[in-house]
């Protein structure tokens, strides 16, 4: 469970300015103030199905936006190709490091050509 939302607070921080003002504050009480559905109810005078609806869709909405643009992936690709350079300039005869950069810079490829 923590994995997922873990995913889903890093989308939500990628892309989260693209959601509504009001899943917006339902999402950073859900995520950041680790707030139960019934405690975000009470705050912002809603039904608990309420929260979880909203919540839900704008689930939907991130994980959408990133199958359809997976810009948060290639951020998370450039993250790891920029660390593999600076292990090449620690060690420049790392042929693992080079052969993993290399499997990075095809995710990359096949992100973009979709």
């Amino acid at each position: 469970m923590m994995d997922k939302k873990i995913d889903l607070g890093n989308l939500f921080a990628f892309y989260g300015s693209l959601l509504t003002r009001h899943q917006q504050n339902l999402m950073k009480a859900y995520l950041y103030e680790d707030h139960s559905l019934k405690e975000i109810s009470e705050n912002h005078r809603i039904s608990r199905q309420g929260v979880h609806d909203s919540i839900r869709r704008a689930r939907t909405t991130l994980t959408d936006l990133e199958s359809k643009l997976g810009l948060y992936a290639l951020e998370e690709s450039l993250t790891r190709l920029r660390e593999g350079f600076e292990r090449l300039k620690e060690d420049p005869s790392d042929s693992t490091q080079l052969e993993i950069m290399a499997r990075e810079i095809l995710a990359m490829e096949k992100i973009l050509e979709a």
